[in-house]
């Protein structure tokens, strides 16, 4: 058992002495980046205040919603 215990050992520490060793393959060079052009935004304001920012781009929607609401103790009244 305990030979069996020391081949392991054994096995185990030359397995990562000769991954240690290996050599390593660099990546690719990169390529030139493309050139990315939007097409020009649509800014619009509604009479409730709400804008909205629409930028066609792609043939399928895409959509971000954020919304922001102002609330705590910094915009009560003292009332």
């Amino acid at each position: 058992m305990k030979k069996l215990n020391i081949c392991f050992i054994a096995f185990a520490a030359l397995l990562i002495c000769s991954n240690a060793n290996a050599q390593k393959q660099l990546p690719p060079e990169g390529g030139k980046a493309k050139d990315f052009k939007l097409s020009e935004k649509a800014v619009m304001t509604y009479s409730n205040g709400l804008k909205s920012t629409l930028v066609h781009y792609g043939d399928l929607p895409k959509v971000t919603v954020s919304l922001i609401i102002k609330t705590g103790n910094a915009l009560e009244s003292t009332d």
